[in-house]
């Protein structure tokens, strides 16, 4: 079976430069060539056309980085008019069972965050976690002794949890603490949790 090959001539003869691509006109040619024999052309089409490649106005460059400029600028506007409908100050920040889980530093960096964030009048700072229960019962002071002898070896068995005292945190940072209250549990683990209210330090 013939096998058709397809050639692209120069316009300008056999010594014009080759450029790569269809930039120039130029002419297009079929081929038919049988087993043994030279290729000659069998047909002939119409010069095709060179493809033509937009070139960038002078003005697109400063005219696109305008438009970037005004769409960073409208971003900003947004994110600004959120931050204003946000309040600044809230009235209540509540911590449950978290403190008992992180390093006394940590500990300070939430006390710090939750007085920045708490109005300073009528904010109100709400904490609870677990604590020891020596004096409360038998099962209280059985289950702290045992607590605190697991999360010595492995505290990922008692989910890195651990008994504390909250109150001697927070008066170390200034807080004026409003009640506290122990709870006794109703049933397994018989843990004894704490409860906490306190005010902002007053300001300095």
């Amino acid at each position: 079976r013939p096998r058709r090959l397809w050639r692209v001539r120069r316009a300008g003869g056999r010594g014009a430069p080759l450029d790569g691509g269809l930039r120039r006109r130029g002419e297009l040619r079929r081929v038919r060539l049988r087993p043994g024999q030279a290729g000659q052309p069998r047909a002939r089409r119409a010069p095709v056309a060179p493809l033509e490649r937009r070139r960038p106005e002078p003005g697109d460059g400063r005219a696109r980085a305008r438009g970037d400029a005004a769409a960073r600028a409208t971003l900003r506007r947004r994110a600004h008019r959120r931050r204003a409908a946000v309040p600044q100050r809230v009235d209540r920040f509540v911590s449950t069972y978290v403190l008992d889980l992180l390093s006394e530093r940590d500990m300070y960096a939430v006390l710090d965050s939750a007085e920045r964030a708490l109005d300073p009048e009528r904010g109100l700072l709400l904490l609870a976690g677990i604590t020891w229960g020596w004096r409360d019962s038998a099962r209280t002071a059985l289950t702290t002794l045992l607590w605190e002898a697991v999360y010595r070896v492995r505290p990922q068995t008692v989910g890195g949890c651990r008994p504390q005292r909250l109150r001697p945190y927070l008066e170390a940072k200034g807080w004026r603490v409003v009640r506290s209250q122990r709870t006794l549990p109703a049933g397994f683990p018989w843990m004894v949790s704490e409860v906490i209210a306190a005010r902002p330090p007053l300001p300095r």
